[in-house]
């Protein structure tokens, strides 16, 4: 199995379950279709990760400096079953290790690995430096993805580009109580000062993307554009238009803010 690297620079890499990597570089990026049972990324020096193979559990140790984060699970589907059976993590251990962390890209099989353990509502810690999000297939109907989303936001004040690209499961949608409940007003402690730009792809207009397109509106007092991609197959013309009217009838903080549909 071949690490690849983007610069010179040796990678000690040994024992398969799980992999240990001892990145002694700035740069390490894996995107050839391997399998890993599990990886423990140990780079004091590392800046920069991107990962894209079938991997069940990342863990990071001894990242003071690393600064963008990429994973994307490309090369296996797992069923929400096997990720809660296969993962353990938790939220509050990836961003006390990533200290310096500025940009986080991941999709729907990452953030199961992170909210394996459950998702605090009201966590302590702050990742002030996050200032770039990017999220791939994420279904905002499931539980363990929303409160990962808001928990995310939550802890990340200064937040100026947010991009999710939303995924509607078959039969998901609505279909958790605790999930109806969910308001704006339960996160009034939310602040976003310093989002500028926020893209929703694959909007379909249900109850929690509705209420997460809401919250980072009102939230969110610099915002200069909110961009929706509809759900061409899941969102036909009149309900574009009403969820844009629900939308453009709330109170913003940001007066120049524009949201732009289509």
């Amino acid at each position: 199995m071949n690490l690849k690297s983007n610069t010179n620079y040796q990678y000690l890499c040994h024992i398969r379950r799980p992999k240990f990597c001892h990145c002694t570089g700035p740069s390490f990026s894996q995107d050839r279709p391997c399998i890993y049972e599990s990886l423990e990324i140990q780079a004091p020096r590392l800046h920069y990760f991107k990962f894209r193979s079938k991997v069940k559990c990342v863990y990071f140790k001894n990242t003071p400096l690393l600064k963008k984060v990429v994973i994307f699970n490309d090369s296996h589907i797992q069923t929400e079953e096997e990720s809660a059976l296969q993962m353990e993590s938790n939220l509050i251990e990836l961003f006390r290790s990533l200290p310096a962390l500025r940009v986080l890209h991941f999709d729907n099989h990452f953030i199961q690995f992170l909210a394996a353990s459950g998702v605090l509502k009201r966590p302590s810690l702050t990742a002030v430096h996050l200032n770039s999000l990017k999220l791939r297939r994420i279904c905002l109907e499931k539980m363990r993805e929303m409160s990962c989303v808001l928990f995310i936001v939550r802890i990340s004040p200064n937040l100026e580009d947010i991009i999710i690209r939303l995924f509607n499961s078959t039969g998901a949608a609505d279909l958790n109580p605790s999930l109806e409940s969910l308001d704006v007003e339960e996160y009034s402690d939310v602040k976003l000062d310093q989002p500028r730009r926020v893209k929703l792809e694959g909007f379909t207009g249900t109850r929690n993307q509705m209420a997460l397109a809401k919250l980072l509106l009102t939230k969110s007092p610099g915002l200069m554009k909110m961009i929706i991609k509809p759900n061409a197959e899941g969102c036909d013309e009149r309900q574009g238009f009403l969820i844009l009217k629900e939308l453009i009838r709330l109170q913003r903080p940001s007066t120049v803010a524009e949201i732009i549909y289509g």
